[in-house]
């Protein structure tokens, strides 16, 4: 079971703390092509989204990333992760936002620095009215990234947005904790 957050997500759950060999796979998935990676980390992000409570089928979406950046890279892991989590977990799928403007990355950034950087850089470009949202990232850090995601996506209408990650930083619990009680990092 996962903790309530400060708004605006509702909850936020992680599989793993982003400690031991989780930071090498998140760079994997992330940097080394290896997208393949994808099933086996979000079959573990599945059970983990149990923790999460949601209170109907949510629509999975991923968080965007620039269209510079993903042709560079090859692919935007966050939506290879949510593709895979929403045909586990059996529900709808949507790339509901869009990046705005080529952001900075946020890995080389402090917090503040992180929350200035992406403001007013993303959109949303499908209809989320009334929907309950499960957003996807790989790794949650300072929630800068889902904090201006749930942001715009409240604003188009949703009705609430629960985030879900891979990895997270700071007092998530061990692994053998797994859908158990997986704490969120403060917001």
């Amino acid at each position: 079971m996962s903790t309530p957050t400060s708004p605006p997500l509702s909850r936020l759950a992680y599989a793993y703390a982003y400690r031991g060999p989780v930071p090498g796979l998140v760079r994997a998935l992330k940097y080394g092509s290896a997208g393949c990676l994808a099933g086996f980390m979000a079959v573990d992000m599945a059970r983990a989204c149990a923790a999460l409570q949601l209170p109907q089928t949510p629509l999975a979406v991923p968080a965007p990333m620039h269209p510079r950046r993903e042709r560079k890279r090859g692919y935007n892991q966050a939506e290879l992760l949510c593709r895979e989590l929403a045909r586990m977990l059996g529900c709808p799928y949507a790339q509901a936002l869009r990046k705005l403007r080529n952001t900075r990355q946020q890995a080389r950034l402090d917090h503040e620095a992180r929350t200035r950087n992406l403001e007013g850089s993303v959109g949303v470009c499908a209809d989320v009215r009334g929907r309950v949202i499960l957003l996807v990232d790989d790794v949650y850090t300072t929630g800068a990234t889902m904090r201006v995601c749930a942001s715009a996506l409240l604003a188009a209408g949703a009705k609430s947005v629960y985030g879900l990650a891979y990895a997270g930083a700071g007092q998530a619990r061990p692994a053998s904790d797994l859908g158990k009680g997986l704490e969120p990092s403060p917001l």
